[in-house]
């Protein structure tokens, strides 16, 4: 394969679908969206109504959790200017903002935030393969940290709430932590990861373009690797804190509780790709996980 041929155009599956398939589709998955709306409205008590319970919230709480909608921005901007400068070393700093901007509008009307995949959009001066590429490796990092603190807390759920099943659930769980195992091992090898994808590509259709878009992790390295991790853990804790203090707003809870309620829902909600821009899912998964440690919906 030549790594640094011209990229041919890449058949993307879905592509050529009738229009009333892609209505059908849109049309499902917004009602899928509106069921879980319903059934999270079910579950809030009906006796405390939405704007009853904003005037009791402690305001502190929600002015920082709003606040560190900023922080978890600024973290994510810093990810996505290395990210690309490892492949454009002379990439401004407003392109690699306004891509993530971009990224951020797109992924909030698109299935599952796919829409983020376009972030290559805005820098039209950017060859958008290896943008994408990048941008791949950025989702990824998010995932791989939200599923290894998820499966700690997800394992320490199950293990509270279920104790007589262990043999259901503990073979699942420690599948999982050697998958998570194995990824953090070839994230940390980027030598050994884009070896392993070169030979994937060699066996696929559209080598060209697969293999443009691997392109873009030529210049990564462990350091590169170490920065990206740390910024995505920090990414990981302000969520985690943002979280916590929207909920201290309305209702004491622990950050212990936080945790492990928190983590296990964000690593379910991974998990669970089919959801129309996240609508309800979070705030079920929420509900649940927080609800089975004693409080109110």
């Amino acid at each position: 394969m030549e790594r640094g041929s011209e990229a041919t155009p890449l058949s993307l599956p879905g592509q050529g679908s009738s229009p009333l398939r892609k209505q059908l589709i849109f049309w499902g998955k917004l009602a899928a969206g509106v069921a879980l709306v319903w059934l999270l409205y079910r579950q809030v008590n009906p006796g405390l109504m939405l704007l009853d319970q904003l005037a009791r919230a402690n305001r502190w709480f929600l002015l920082a959790g709003s606040l560190l909608v900023v922080v978890n921005i600024a973290l994510a901007y810093w990810k996505w200017l290395l990210l690309l400068r490892s492949a454009f070393p002379d990439l401004a700093p407003g392109e690699a903002f306004g891509s993530l901007m971009l990224g951020y509008t797109l992924g909030a009307v698109t299935p599952g935030r796919l829409g983020e995949l376009g972030r290559a959009i805005y820098l039209p001066h950017r060859e958008p393969l290896p943008v994408t590429g990048l941008n791949l490796v950025d989702k990824f990092l998010n995932i791989l940290v939200s599923s290894t603190v998820g499966l700690l807390g997800l394992s320490r759920f199950l293990w509270d709430r279920f104790a007589g099943l262990h043999w259901v659930y503990l073979p699942l769980l420690i599948l999982s932590a050697l998958v998570v195992t194995v990824l953090w091992v070839l994230v940390f090898n980027p030598c050994w990861t884009r070896g392993f994808l070169y030979s994937l590509v060699d066996l696929l259709p559209w080598r060209r373009s697969l293999g443009r878009l691997i392109s873009g992790l030529e210049a990564l390295d462990r350091a590169h690797v170490a920065r990206l991790v740390l910024l995505t853990a920090g990414w990981y804790l302000v969520i985690l804190v943002q979280y916590h203090c929207m909920i201290q707003a309305f209702t004491p809870v622990a950050w212990g509780h936080t945790l492990q309620a928190v983590s296990a829902m964000l690593f379910v909600k991974t998990m669970i790709p089919f959801s129309y821009g996240d609508l309800g899912v979070r705030e079920g998964l929420g509900i649940y996980f927080y609800g089975q440690q004693g409080l109110p919906g």
